[in-house]
């Protein structure tokens, strides 16, 4: 019936969503593409890696594919939040648990470049003010292919500068082979060609099997027609929820 349908629509969607934001991970520098899919986290998660020098040690937290840290991820250092450092594509949290934005999350201050050696550099720019250096800090992301995976670590290039470079070996370094396609496209591809199928098979057999004439010739026409009701209603409902969530959490505050 057309909830069923409806049901599978919005799966296909949630599904056709998912892919194309996995698209967000694939990088092309000097001609060379690649696959960071492999580097996604979870939502509130980021890649953890620790730099010391002399007595001092910093946490660094940094998310190359799959989005920047924000408010998921504020919970966790307190530090972050008081001082407004996110979002961010990196933070650096010191033994005492201050926080401090080492690149910013605007694509403006993204870069990516090949290294001398052709490895992928993600340098990422704009983070907040370093006194001892007097300039921004920002941060250099180095992957080298190899095929097992190794975990990231640190440096600051020269001392002192607030530049820092992560160098890490792993498969996702590695250049996709020209004239490959990355997951993401494939599953596109795939759904693109199964909709045309379903239109084009579906009219043929209302038509030649069922007689069908005019737009009852389209399959499950009435579906399709009450498609765009459906999503207004959709909307109407998103609004009406975050409406309602929003208020309850305005009560709780005030309570």
């Amino acid at each position: 019936d057309t909830s069923n349908r409806m049901k599978l629509f919005i799966l296909a969607l949630s599904l056709a969503a998912l892919v194309v934001a996995d698209s967000t991970c694939v990088f092309t520098a000097g001609g060379k593409t690649f696959d960071l899919t492999a580097l996604k986290k979870n939502t509130g998660e980021a890649w953890d890696t620790i730099y010391s020098t002399g007595t001092d040690s910093w946490h660094f937290y940094f998310q190359p594919c799959g989005g920047n840290l924000d408010s998921t991820f504020t919970g966790k250092f307190q530090d972050c939040t008081d001082k407004a450092q996110l979002p961010a594509a990196c933070i650096q949290i010191d033994r005492y648990g201050q926080c401090k934005r080492v690149a910013a999350a605007t694509p403006a201050d993204t870069f990516t470049t090949l290294t001398t050696e052709g490895n992928l550099n993600l340098t990422y720019g704009g983070g907040a003010y370093c006194m001892g250096a007097a300039h921004n800090r920002q941060i250099h992301i180095v992957l080298t292919c190899n095929q097992v995976a190794g975990e990231p670590t640190i440096r600051e290039d020269p001392a002192g500068s607030c530049f820092y470079t992560v160098d890490w070996a792993h498969p996702a370094g590695c250049v996709v082979p020209s004239g490959g396609m990355s997951f993401g496209w494939i599953m596109i591809i795939i759904m693109l060609v199964c909709f045309v199928l379903y239109i084009v098979g579906g009219m043929a057999f209302m038509k030649f099997k069922k007689g069908a004439t005019g737009k009852e010739i389209i399959p499950n026409s009435a579906f399709w027609f009450g498609l765009p009701g459906l999503c207004w209603d959709g909307m109407k409902f998103l609004f009406h929820l975050c409406t309602f969530c929003c208020r309850k959490q305005g009560y709780s505050s005030l309570a």
